[in-house]
C-alpha cells in the first residue's frame, strides 16, 4: 500500500512540474526606443545594395506607436512609414498605416541593450540604439504622400 502512495505522490509531483513549466512565458523584450539599421543577413547595411547604400532607422514609442525612416543612396530624403506594434515575450508584430502588416520577428536584445536583433525566418536585421538625426526627422516625406504622387515608393525595410 505504501509503492502505490509513494506512485501516486511521484505522478502528482511530475503533472505539477510539467503544467507549470508550460505557464512560464518568456520574459519581455523591451525594444522602446531609437535605432539604425547596422546589418541585413549578415551584410552592412551600406553594402545591402550593388549601387546604392541603405539607410534605416526606426522608433518605437512606449504608447505602441512605431515610426521607420529609410533612404536609398540615390535619394536625397528620407521616406516615413508608421503604424503600431506590439511585443509578446520576444515576439514582435506590427501594423504599417496603410493596413498592412510586417513580418513577425523574434527579437532579442545584446550588448546590454545596445543592439537590437530582429529575425524572420531566412532575415536577421541588426540595429544599435542612436538618436535618429534631426535632419532625418525635419526632411522625410511620408510614404503616404509618395502613394499619391508620381514619386517611386520605395520597398519597406523593418
Amino acid at each position: 500500500m505504501r509503492k502505490v502512495r509513494d506512485i501516486i505522490i511521484s505522478i502528482a509531483c511530475a503533472f505539477l512540474a510539467f503544467s507549470c513549466e508550460k505557464g512560464v512565458e518568456p520574459a519581455l523584450v523591451d525594444i522602446t526606443g531609437e535605432w539604425r539599421l547596422q546589418t541585413l543577413n549578415g551584410v552592412p547595411a551600406d553594402d545591402v545594395f550593388e549601387d546604392e547604400n541603405l539607410d534605416v532607422f526606426v522608433s518605437f514609442s512606449g504608447d505602441g506607436n512605431f515610426e521607420t525612416y529609410q533612404r536609398l543612396s540615390g535619394g536625397t530624403r528620407f521616406v516615413r512609414y508608421y503604424g503600431t506594434w506590439t511585443v509578446s515575450g520576444t515576439t514582435a508584430d506590427g501594423t504599417y498605416s496603410d493596413g498592412t502588416r510586417w513580418n513577425t520577428y523574434e527579437v532579442s536584445l545584446l550588448d546590454g541593450g545596445e543592439t537590437l536583433v530582429m529575425t524572420s525566418g531566412l532575415e536577421e536585421c541588426v540595429y544599435y540604439r542612436t538618436e535618429i538625426p534631426e535632419s532625418v526627422l525635419e526632411n522625410s516625406i511620408d510614404y503616404v504622400s509618395m502613394k499619391s504622387s508620381s514619386l517611386t515608393v520605395p520597398g519597406k525595410f523593418l
